[in-house]
């Protein structure tokens, strides 16, 4: 049986352009750049958090990790800003500083690849 959920937005004017999912912890993230924010949903629908950041227009621009860890691609900011749940909101961990990332993707194993112009960088954690 196919089920369709429409997801609310925090103020009505949320058009996300990436999306992010990681169904071993019910958590998808989507992002729109054009309002600066990032929203958190269960994959029940229901909003887990809102990050107010600038992800990257690339809609691989966000990636969830294994631990449930958000990565947000800036390429404005030249950076990929990693962020967790902490005390049940969501905080910034950690800046990782690069040039122009613009799209992002992890592995289930602790690694993940970020997209540069002209390059890829490999990470692990």
């Amino acid at each position: 049986m196919l089920q369709s959920i429409r997801l609310e937005a925090p103020d009505g004017q949320f058009r996300p352009n990436c999306l992010a999912a990681e169904p071993s912890l019910n958590l998808m993230a989507a992002g729109d750049p054009g309002r600066g924010m990032v929203v958190v949903y269960n994959l029940y629908g229901a909003i887990q958090g809102t990050i107010q950041i600038q992800p990257g227009g690339h809609r691989q621009a966000l990636s969830l990790d294994y631990l449930g860890r958000l990565w947000v691609c800036r390429p404005q900011a030249g950076a990929v800003s990693i962020y967790g749940l902490r005390g049940g909101s969501w905080a910034l961990l950690q800046e990782l500083p690069l040039d122009r990332p613009y799209a992002v993707a992890m592995s289930p194993f602790g690694s993940g690849i970020v997209a540069e112009p002209g390059r890829l960088s490999f990470v692990r954690f």
